[in-house]
């Protein structure tokens, strides 16, 4: 058979089958929102930057209660040498006195007389040296003082030496050696009481106690401004965590408040009372001295008639506005021996003024002076206590203070770590 008979295929008779369709594939997830895919970062963000903030307020309750804790401490060591200028211008002024009055006696002054002026002395130059060694900013003032003490110490041995041999020069040094006294030495040191009185009324200043709920109010409305955005995302209203940082940091700053109220309470009474009492008692006693050495100068100071009389009565002043108890009997006595100086009985003006016993003019001063002295140290007790109460509690609250920033800090980090573990 050729090639050209061969048959035509014979064409099937089923029809041929159509592909199937592929399989119907999921459909991809929409694509997250900016906001939902942020917040996990945004609430990390958040955790670290209110724990780090809780505890920088926790380090600022703590500063503020040890600052006021060594404002205390500033308070008691600035009124403490306040306290030790004003016993130092007093027993200066009493030394003097008792000298003066001693001189008038001449060469037989009576031995109890003399130590207690040796005492008076031995006070001035040791209470010198603690003030010293107390407050620097004093020194230097302290270290001219201290010479000028040794002088007048000096000039009035002399004046002593020659009174006993009944030398007219004696007076001469011992009238340089008292008005030295008052135009160098109590110069200096009434710019150290000026400046401890500023300083210390300045250190017992009330402090505003309402700065105390700063650190408590600053860290309540910022974990309440992040308590608001947590719930508009995780659609609970108050989240523990937060909740608990804010009552930690309020309840340390309301006991921070209490405590410096407190104090600002007790000083506003100090300042009034005790520490008044202090400084014008110390002003008083001063003033008393110094009346009694012009009493006695007037009488070494032949013929000078009211020269002596007029400072007399300047320091009589402050006494006598201070209402000192038995200053008027003083008075009356240092009258009577004006009267007999002024009426020509200069030796019955001395025996007046030396004489010891009940009604002299020596028992009427003992009795002012006494009783100011008891006074004095009273009132500087009441003002040490006062300044040392409750000053240990500052320590208590700055370490509450400390931990109250340390608690608010874990709970934040607690609480919004638990909403962090929503996401895993």
């Amino acid at each position: 058979m050729s090639q050209a008979t061969q048959s035509a295929p014979v064409p099937s008779s089923a029809p041929a089958a159509t592909p199937a369709p592929p399989a119907a594939t999921a459909a991809p997830p929409p694509p997250a929102t900016r906001g939902q895919s942020a917040t996990p970062a945004q609430v990390r963000r958040l955790r670290v930057a209110l724990s780090a903030m809780a505890l920088i307020l926790g380090l600022l309750l703590l500063a503020q209660q040890l600052n006021d804790y060594l404002a205390s401490a500033r308070a008691v060591s600035d009124t403490e040498q306040l306290v030790r200028a004003q016993e130092i211008k007093a027993q200066l002024l009493r030394a003097d006195a008792l000298a003066t009055n001693a001189f008038l006696i001449g060469g037989l002054e009576p031995a109890e007389q003399r130590t207690a002026y040796s005492t008076a002395l031995g006070t001035v130059v040791s209470d010198i040296a603690s003030a010293a060694t107390a407050q620097s900013a004093d020194t230097e003032v302290l270290t001219l003082l201290n010479a000028q003490v040794a002088r007048y110490t000096g000039l009035m041995e002399q004046a002593r030496a020659n009174n006993r041999q009944g030398l007219p020069v004696g007076a001469a040094y011992l009238r340089l050696a008292s008005a030295e006294l008052r135009s160098s030495a109590i110069p200096l040191i009434g710019a150290v009481i000026t400046a401890n009185e500023e300083r210390s009324r300045n250190s017992i200043t009330p402090t505003p106690w309402l700065l105390a709920l700063v650190p408590g109010l600053i860290g309540a409305a910022l974990l309440w401004v992040a308590n608001r955005w947590t719930a508009r995302r995780f659609h609970r209203r108050v989240n523990p965590g937060l909740a608990g940082a804010a009552a930690a940091l309020l309840i340390a700053s309301v006991l921070a408040a209490w405590m410096l109220y407190s104090r600002d309470a007790r000083i506003t009474e100090l300042r009034a009372g005790a520490y008044a009492d202090t400084v014008q008692s110390a002003q008083a006693l001063s003033a008393a001295h110094d009346a009694r050495s012009y009493e006695s100068l007037r009488l070494i100071d032949r013929g000078s008639k009211d020269k002596w009389e007029k400072p007399f009565q300047t320091a009589s002043g402050v006494l006598t506005e201070a209402g000192t108890t038995g200053w008027p009997e003083f008075l009356a006595e240092h009258d009577k021996v004006v009267a007999r100086d002024a009426g020509g009985d200069w030796d019955g003006a001395v025996q007046l003024s030396t004489a010891t016993g009940a009604g002299t003019p020596s028992a009427a001063f003992d009795t002012v002076v006494s009783g100011l002295g008891s006074q004095n140290q009273a009132a500087v007790a009441q003002t040490r206590d006062a300044l040392s109460q409750g000053r240990q509690w500052f320590l208590v609250g700055a370490a509450g203070g400390a931990v109250a920033g340390l608690v608010a800090a874990l709970a934040i980090w607690a609480g919004l770590g638990a909403r962090l573990k929503e996401y895993l």
